[in-house]
């Protein structure tokens, strides 16, 4: 019964993992505006949300500092800068489905 378990828990897993929307979401640390994107992101449970800290890689610091909070999906072939809200990013979760 056990193994059972397991392995139901598992496929449920893959599923999940699956069916999420990925995106990558780049900030820094204090950054206001950033925490205020991070908090819609929050009201969407089929996001799974990578955070990207701008500052801890020097490419992607000069890339994005002036721009973030930035959204990145589609497997990095689309952004969405700042600012952002709801709508946007349910814009963005009907076009992953």
């Amino acid at each position: 019964m056990l193994k059972k378990q397991a392995m139901f828990d598992c496929f449920r897993q893959y599923i999940l993992e699956v069916s999420l929307m990925k995106i990558d979401y780049y900030t820094k640390y204090a950054c206001p505006l950033c925490d205020e994107g991070l908090s819609i992101l929050r009201r969407f449970p089929e996001i799974h949300v990578s955070i990207v800290d701008v500052e801890e890689d020097v490419e992607k610091y000069h890339s994005y500092l002036l721009r973030i909070p930035v959204i990145s999906y589609d497997n990095g072939e689309k952004e969405l800068g700042w600012p952002f809200d709801e709508k946007d990013i349910r814009g963005i979760v009907s076009s992953f489905r």
